[in-house]
Order: structure tokens, then C-alpha cells, then sequence
């Protein structure tokens, strides 16, 4: 059985979540990104995100997890493109897309202005849900596109970004 077509209003308010999703990160509001962007939790889900140095599962998981890697930046941008959403048979709809992600370090010894530590290109799955509050996301994954970062050195606190870990089971 396939799924039926995603409608358009439902289509762009999903593109909204993702924009939204990023530029939140970027701004550093974690709070807001978990409660305004991801499933609230409950009612047989737990959001969660896996991004391959770490994986974070329901709200305060999620929160902690966000707060902790963000304290580690000076400053982060993530630049989206490419994408496309799939229906699924159970209702939920699995948004995938390019990931460009440029991340200045905190602990960088280089003062004033400075090109970027390192340069993410990988794919971003997200897995979405609707709920009273609107379209959610209760799976996020990131897989890199290529062996390593595009350009840079990674800090050992993030080996494995963007690679599968052993908790990743992949999308349902």
C-alpha cells in the first residue's frame, strides 16, 4: 500500500521545520528547538537525534545534548538544500536533504576574524510527525558525505560525526 501524496500546505509547513530547525541552532536557542521543532514526547514517542559522535534520546536528552555541543562553538552555520520529502503508509513523512555545516570552534587559539575549523557536507534525515501543535520531528539522523569533514580537522570530542553508530538502527 503506498502513501498517499503529501499535500502542499503540509509540504511547506515540513520545509518550515527544517529551516526553522537550523536557524534555531545557529541562534543557539536550544530550548526553543527542542520544544517548538521536535515531537513533545509521550503518547508512544520519544524524539531523538543521532549524529554519529553522540546520540540523544527524548526531550531533556535532547536539551542536554544540544546545550553540551553548542557550548564547544563560537559559532555555527547550517545551510540546507536538495530537499525531498517522502509520505509514508503510517502517516509520518521522512524529509531528507544536503547539509552544509561550517563550525568555528570556542577553543580555537585564533583570535578575530578566521576562516572556519572545519566544513560538514552530509545528509540529514528527518522523520516527521504531526501532532495537535503541528509537524514534528521525532527522528533526526546525520550520515557525512565522504570518509571525513569536506575541509578542516575535526576535535576528538566529535569522532564519528555524522557516522552510524551502534545505537543507530536507521529510519523505520
Amino acid at each position: 500500500m503506498s502513501a498517499a501524496p503529501i499535500p502542499v500546505a503540509d509540504q511547506l509547513a515540513i520545509a518550515q521545520q527544517v529551516a526553522r530547525s537550523h536557524q534555531l541552532l545557529d541562534d543557539r536557542r536550544c530550548d526553543e528547538l527542542v520544544d517548538d521543532v521536535f515531537a513533545p514526547g509521550g503518547d508512544g514517542f520519544e524524539p531523538s537525534a543521532d549524529f554519529g559522535f553522540d546520540a540523544w534520546t527524548g526531550t531533556v536528552g535532547l536539551r542536554a545534548g544540544y546545550a553540551r555541543s553548542l557550548a564547544r562553538f563560537e559559532a555555527a552555520v547550517h545551510i540546507t538544500g536538495n530537499l525531498h520529502l517522502a509520505a509514508e503508509a503510517d502517516g509520518a513523512v521522512t524529509a531528507s536533504y544536503d547539509l552544509q555545516g561550517w563550525h568555528w570552534l570556542a577553543s580555537s587559539s585564533a583570535a578575530g576574524a578566521r576562516p572556519a575549523d572545519f566544513l560538514l557536507l552530509g545528509r540529514m534525515t528527518d522523520r516527521f510527525r504531526r501532532f495537535d501543535a503541528g509537524w514534528r520531528i521525532v527522528e533526526r539522523t546525520l550520515r557525512r558525505h565522504g570518509p571525513s569533514v569536506a575541509v578542516g580537522q575535526l576535535p576528538d570530542w566529535l569522532t564519528g560525526l555524522g557516522a552510524p553508530t551502534a545505537a543507530a538502527g536507521g529510519l523505520r
